[in-house]
């Protein structure tokens, strides 16, 4: 196993579009009721997209902090492994895709309960946008820890 990180983030990018795949061929859109109110004025959609929103913004800070807190720790340069290196990133990357991951299942969410597939797009476009912009490349890793990269 060469590259962890880039196995994770692999099998949890391509699990969200399992996500999409899954709430279009489940759930069938209901002919349109004039009575029903309308997708931005539901209460639960609202809150949804709040969450998502609030999630989407932890997602960035408290990895941060894991980070700034774990290239502390870390050893001197001339004594740095990479399984040092890679130990202090994992766990600010695991809980960043994690909280990536659940921006899209607030829009699986939102899709079923309204009972509209398409309502899965904006939340599975930012959490993709997050996976893209997260692409643990040895320039990514470096940066994250303020360290260099040998060997990996």
């Amino acid at each position: 196993m060469k590259n962890p990180p880039l196995i994770l983030w692999t099998i949890l990018f391509i699990s969200q579009f399992f996500y999409a795949a899954v709430l279009e061929s489940v759930v069938k859109t209901p002919e349109p009721d004039p009575q029903t109110l309308s997708i931005l004025e539901s209460p639960v959609i609202i809150a949804l997209a709040v969450m998502a929103t609030g999630t989407l913004a932890i997602a960035w800070m408290i990895p941060k902090l894991l980070w700034k807190q774990a290239s502390k720790k870390l050893p001197p340069a001339e004594k740095l492994a990479e399984s040092d290196l890679l130990e202090g990133f994992f766990t600010g990357f695991v809980v960043r895709l994690a909280l990536l991951e659940s921006v899209c299942l607030y829009g699986f969410v939102a899709g079923f309960l309204q009972k509209q597939p398409s309502l899965i797009l904006p939340f599975l476009g930012a959490s993709v946008a997050g996976f893209v912009v997260n692409f643990p490349n040895r320039t990514f890793i470096r940066k994250t820890l303020g360290k260099d990269l040998q060997g990996f």
